[in-house]
């Protein structure tokens, strides 16, 4: 089948396009990009004003099944990703059972084959259960399909599992993902602490809780000469020390959520839940060096740390939010 797209602007990292191009594809597949393009085609759509841009990749998504399908499935995560221009996307390993083991790393694989409408790529849970005790067997999950390896929302506190981990990495070439919170310093806290929590009157959450965890994890992998990618940054403390520790050779990589990028604790008020996110939202300042650091190659990627936003949640008013209101510049 021969589809002709006519008059869109190309959005191509590699590629200046003019300011008006036709897209012809045939049987899937990309033929031509250029003005004015005149073809034989069974389906032609008038894309003025609008703009094509190569498939977003989303490596920090919660698809929830099996196990909370109240949630979110494969089905439902999957299509909304593909409205939202999403092609590829990462699904972590905190479902019910959790993806620890091939047995249930097969059972996902065997879900994304028959109901996923977008490339889903499984991450495995670093330790069994995530309870941070007992590496899972990596390298067999990486054989049957896992691309990567994370506790996520359960940091991996046990200095010995994350050294084991990040060796075994090494030598197989596995990329770890670790949420970095010191729990010890959380202790109960839901908001950033400082002038939200004295306003709102709740336990704060410190940025040290966040930046002690990512210094741990960047010291051991520059000794070992290994690898780390680290979750959903929050604070500018975060960026610098990463900014540092990339500077130096270390091999790090992070990620932060477009609401960290856009909304600051600020916005929260009493009863407000939307905005009850984890790691939480930061001050101006945080969001400000956050920009920044997305902008000069700090930070390597934007992942929502969310499920794709069905349907049948408060979560695109959220991110509507994020991306609309946020007064950021």
């Amino acid at each position: 089948m021969k589809i002709l797209i006519k008059g869109c602007r190309v959005v191509d990292p590699f590629v200046d396009y003019p300011e008006s191009c036709d897209i012809l594809i045939e049987d899937g597949i990309i033929a031509e990009v250029r003005a004015k393009i005149e073809a034989d085609v069974e389906l032609k759509l008038d894309a003025n004003g609008l703009e094509a841009m190569p498939g977003f990749i989303d490596m920090h998504t919660h698809l929830r099944q099996p196990g909370y399908e109240y949630k979110e499935t494969v089905l439902s995560g999957t299509m909304a990703a593909a409205r939202g221009g999403y092609t590829s996307i990462c699904c972590m390993p905190n479902t019910k059972p959790v993806i620890d083991n091939l047995e249930s790393l097969r059972a996902l694989l065997q879900l994304i084959e028959k109901d996923a409408v977008v490339n889903v790529y499984p991450i495995a849970a670093i330790s069994i259960g995530q309870k941070g005790e007992e590496l899972t067997d990596m390298t067999s999950l990486k054989n049957m399909g896992a691309i990567a390896f994370s506790d996520d929302g359960h940091p991996v506190a046990s200095k010995e599992l994350l050294r084991n981990a990040m060796l075994l990495s090494k030598q197989r070439k596995l990329l770890l993902i670790d949420h970095c919170e010191d729990l010890r310093l959380v202790n109960g806290g839901v908001v950033n602490e400082g002038d939200a929590s004295c306003r709102l009157k709740l336990k704060g959450i410190s940025a040290a809780s966040e930046e002690a965890s990512i210094e741990r994890d960047i010291a051991m992998a520059e000794q070992l000469g290994a690898s780390i990618h680290i979750a959903h940054i929050s604070t500018k403390g975060s960026a610098e020390i990463i900014r540092a520790a990339k500077r130096r050779g270390v091999q790090v990589s992070c990620e932060v959520t477009p609401h960290h990028l856009a909304l600051t604790d600020e916005i929260i008020s009493e009863g407000y839940t939307d905005c009850k996110v984890n790691p939480p939202l930061r001050t101006l300042e945080d969001a400000k060096a956050l920009i920044e650091a997305l902008c000069d190659g700090t930070i390597d990627v934007i992942a929502t740390d969310h499920a794709p936003h069905s349907t049948d949640d408060k979560s695109g008013d959220f991110y509507s939010a994020a991306f609309g209101i946020s007064g950021i510049e």
